[in-house]
């Protein structure tokens, strides 16, 4: 069943044509990679999701409720949650601080909210690290932090920015690792990701952008072998480096 889904949606900015006809969808408990050349577009219809921008046209439901054009509160408190490309945590507050906030989303209870921080701090391995400024964390650090603050809306589906970047090979299959936990409590997560390898072993189903029109969507290995793909994003090196 779709938990999210897409519906011919477009977003101009002048003559740019960012997103152009696109129509996707995620299922519920499902990971869906969304990848392509840098501007294809994926961060634009990230923020067409998530509320930031308002589409030209077409629409996007989530959990059955239209939410096109809805303010970005208004979409996380329906259950829908991101991070974002540039790690941006409240510099000057506590790790633990900066997850509150997040917990915030589902009650204005205080203890409650540093209930539900201290649990999602600990589940994404940052226990010990609660009185840590945000500013101190190295870039691994931001990155669980910035998806800590995600999990403490309490969300129904996760959209991931490029979680993967400026970490190292190592660093990176922990991550992935640790979004499959994330879709193991039942949460849907939609990703974008330029770090190949990790988006072919952590997608169930991948979604392909070129100029703003969505090229493919099929299975990881079936994504690979597409002649379209290869030629805008993947290139005869990927193939390669695949045998």
């Amino acid at each position: 069943m779709a938990l999210l889904e897409l519906r011919d949606v477009s977003k101009n900015f002048g003559g740019l044509q960012a997103v152009n006809h696109v129509s996707l969808h995620v299922n519920e408990c499902e990971i869906l990679g969304l990848i392509g050349p840098n501007g294809a577009g994926k961060t634009t219809l990230f923020s067409l999701i998530g509320g930031y921008y308002y589409p030209n046209s077409g629409r996007i439901t989530f959990r059955d409720h239209d939410i096109t054009g809805l303010q970005p509160n208004a979409i996380c408190k329906l259950g829908l949650a991101r991070t974002f490309q540039l790690v941006k945590p409240f510099a000057n507050l506590t790790v633990f601080d900066n997850v509150m906030v997040g917990a915030f989303n589902r009650t204005a209870s205080r203890s409650e909210a540093k209930e539900r921080a201290q649990q999602v701090i600990e589940f994404v391995g940052l226990n010990g690290r609660e009185a840590q400024m945000a500013r101190e964390l190295p870039t691994p650090g931001r990155k669980r932090l910035e998806l800590a603050r995600a999990l403490a809306t309490q969300p129904t589906m996760l959209l991931l920015d490029e979680v993967m970047s400026g970490l190292t090979p190592t660093e990176s299959a922990t991550l992935v690792a640790l979004i499959r936990q994330i879709r193991g409590r039942g949460i849907s997560v939609l990703v974008v990701e330029h770090v190949m390898r990790a988006i072919m072993a952590l997608s169930d189903r991948i979604a392909v952008l070129h100029h703003g029109e969505k090229i493919a969507d099929d299975l990881p290995e079936n994504v690979t072998k597409d002649p379209k793909v290869i030629q805008a994003y993947l290139g005869d090196e990927f193939m390669l480096s695949e045998v």
